[in-house]
């Protein structure tokens, strides 16, 4: 049976201190692992699960300073700080984990790869404050909301593309259909450019882009402003939450047609959780199996709901510091270190270190550049495929490999271009090398014998000299 873990990122207050992320077991609602000392910014949170080869880590901007913090599933101290060069308001890892990018308070977009820590773009995407960042399922484009109410997607390809580096990014897309600030996006299931857009907004309303071709389906209305949102990942209901409720909208309903933009969903819009004390929803999302709602409110819980009968389960926390951010992911193997499944899974018995050393090493995430340098770009390049290629003729078939992975995303090093004209130079370089090292071995024996000639005429002189004193 796969384990679900929620995990909460919290901000410091004034009455209780710093904040953190707490790990809690979904069942039972126990925290499992305890990660202090941050003070996150609302969206900024990014939990990488762990694979068999390598340790996932949750890295969160803090909002205070611009600093990163960076903790390991296996414990539960601190792994790294990473100084940025400007505090950050939103913050996102790709799911391939390739990429992490950063936005600010002037709508300023940083985008690094994630192992290098190459910072590959550095642009303003908006002219406001940038709310949050989100990449797709495959990290081919980069969408950015804003409180100057424009969606933006951008297209990964052309921000790491070395020969652009010196000219403005230009965004594959722009929406700008909302009349208030944006306040939270979700990118829908699929690859792009299959994948919906789903933004909610202060205008009391949730929109339904196409990305390929860029265009609005649908808009959902509701009667508050909203202030989160989160959709199941088979995109079958969302909820939007306003400040004291959150509304349903069952989106596979039988109603007309979504590619109408005067279409409305209002009808199949429900108010349907109210919350029972006096706070505010700042996050919400769908766990792993969509069965439940979690809700991460100002007063420090997350409320927990079943989304059939909409009924609160539980409520997870310590009701101190705001939660800011909430994920659901399948329980990491390495959670909690030398306890975890992954030492048992590698039949190590005995000792506690001995049960350490069966952990999978800690993905590489120490320190992300503040500038962008060209010698960094000469050390690697990023290439990545742009998916698989529509042909039918023979010859082009026999030239793509059905097997190889369609979204894939390597950082390499350069390698010199080899062909029979640079071969041909290499021999003759080394021809005439060889040839100035004779002229010089015989410039050097020439130089030899002159100077014990001369030193032997010296040598003469002075013994002449004093003969000729002596008969004196």
């Amino acid at each position: 049976m796969i384990s679900e873990v929620v995990v909460a990122s919290t901000s410091a207050s004034s009455v209780h201190g710093s904040g953190g992320v707490v790990v809690y077991d979904s069942v039972t609602g126990s925290p499992l692992h305890t990660l202090k000392g941050s003070n996150g910014v609302p969206g900024g949170c990014s939990a990488t699960p762990s694979s068999g080869e390598e340790g996932g880590v949750v890295a969160v901007a803090q909002s205070d300073k611009g600093v990163v913090h960076v903790y390991s599933w296996q414990k539960e101290q601190l792994h790294c700080k990473i100084i940025l060069p400007q505090k950050l308001t939103a913050w996102c890892v790709s799911p391939c984990s390739a990429f992490c990018a950063g936005g600010t308070e002037d709508g300023r977009v940083f985008l690094w790869e994630t192992r290098s820590g190459l910072l590959l773009a550095s642009f303003d995407a908006h002219y406001r404050r940038i709310n949050k960042l989100s990449f797709d399922a495959g990290a081919r484009v980069l969408v950015s909301i804003s409180d100057d109410a424009a969606l933006n997607i951008w297209l990964v390809a052309r921000l790491v593309d070395e020969d652009a580096q010196g000219q403005l990014p230009v965004p594959y897309a722009t929406f700008t259909d909302h009349t208030l600030p944006i306040a939270d996006v979700y990118v829908g299931l699929g690859a792009f450019p299959h994948a919906r857009i789903y933004t909610a907004a202060l205008d009391k309303t949730v929109k339904i882009w196409s990305v390929d071709p860029p265009s609005l389906l649908s808009t959902v209305e509701f009667p508050a402003a909203l202030s989160a949102l989160a959709v199941d990942s088979l995109e079958r209901t969302l909820f939007a939450a306003s400040k004291h409720e959150l509304y349903r909208a069952d989106l596979h309903a039988t109603q007309p047609s979504l590619t109408s933009l005067s279409h409305s969903l209002k009808g199949n819009t429900t108010a349907a959780i109210k919350l029972g004390r006096d706070t505010s929803v700042n996050t919400a999302a769908f766990s792993v199996s969509a069965n439940t709602l979690l809700v991460g409110c100002a007063d420090g819980f997350v409320d927990c709901y079943d989304v059939r009968s909409q009924q609160h389960l539980k409520s997870l926390g310590n009701g101190k510091t705001s939660v800011v951010d909430v994920h659901s992911l399948v329980k990491p193997v390495d959670l909690g270190g030398v306890s975890s499944a992954s030492a048992i899974s590698a039949n190590v018995t005995g000792s506690t270190a001995a049960a350490a050393s069966a952990l999978p090493p800690i993905m590489p995430l120490n320190t992300l550049k503040k500038t962008m340098g060209e010698r960094d770009r000469e050390d690697h390049t990023v290439q990545m495929r742009g998916g698989a290629k529509d042909c039918t003729e023979a010859f082009f078939d026999c030239l793509w490999d059905e097997n190889e992975p369609v979204d894939h995303v390597v950082v390499t090093e350069k390698q010199p271009e080899k062909n029979n004209s640079n071969t041909t130079h290499m021999h003759k370089l080394q021809e005439e090398l060889t040839e100035s090292k004779a002229a010089l071995e015989k410039a050097n024996k020439i130089n030899e014998d002159m100077f014990a000639a001369v030193s032997q005429l010296k040598k003469n002189q002075s013994v002449e000299a004093a003969a000729k004193r002596q008969k004196k």
